[in-house]
């Protein structure tokens, strides 16, 4: 990041949540800041400015980059989950944190959605999040490879603890697969893959993956990228 392009009220707002002392979160919004730098220099990330970074209440999911200026007129908000901030390891809210930075970087310097696309995670932003060690679907749903990669390089680097997670199953823009099953989380969460066997843990309830449909679906091949 380069605070010299950044826009004041992100500089001013970075600052304050650091400084303000009746808000619960903030000790927490000064370290994703200093995260999201690390992130960015480690990941070799080309992104002019400083994300708005916010903790609040989402739905039906752990975080969200909104594209454009948001009700204040401030550009490049990032907000993570509060119920995700409580109750997950602090390494599965970083990994958020990074996917968020991800769409942050494709904003400015990659090839984003249209505007009436339903697709947020298209082939760039798939590839991009590969390189560095996260697994995206088209759909957004999210895995992490489980070692020597620069995500998790970089969380061992300054200390953070990583529990033994499960292998990922390859979503990369190259796998088009023929057929798929599907698996279903605890709170609901869907996802189609194409193996019997699929090792991955829903980070919205911290369950795995079990497999709800043995049928065998056959990709639209308008939903091929």
């Amino acid at each position: 990041m380069n605070p010299e392009s950044a826009e004041a009220i992100n500089i001013a707002l970075r600052d304050h949540q650091a400084a303000v002392h009746d808000w619960r979160f903030s000790g927490l919004a000064a370290d994703l800041h200093t995260w999201a730098e690390r992130m960015v220099v480690d990941f070799k990330i080309q992104s002019d400015g400083i994300p708005a970074l916010l903790v609040e209440r989402l739905r039906k999911c752990t975080g969200h980059y909104r594209k454009g200026r948001n009700g204040f007129g401030i550009n490049d908000e990032i907000a993570i989950d509060e119920s995700h901030i409580q109750t997950s390891p602090y390494w599965q809210v970083l990994g958020t944190l990074a996917h968020e930075i991800l769409h942050f970087w494709q904003a400015h310097n990659g090839q984003t959605p249209g505007t009436n696309s339903r697709n947020y995670h298209n082939a760039q932003y798939r590839q991009k999040a590969m390189e560095i060690g996260i697994l995206v679907d088209r759909y957004g749903h999210t895995q992490f490879i489980p070692e020597n990669t620069p995500f998790m390089d970089l969380l061992k680097k300054y200390g953070i603890e990583i529990p033994s997670i499960p292998a990922a199953e390859d979503t990369s823009p190259q796998k088009s697969p023929s057929s798929l099953r599907l698996y279903e989380c605890s709170c609901g969460v869907k996802v189609r893959v194409g193996r019997m066997r699929f090792n991955a843990q829903c980070l919205d309830c911290g369950t795995v993956f079990l497999l709800r449909d043995n049928t065998l679906k056959t990709r639209n091949k308008d939903n091929k990228k």
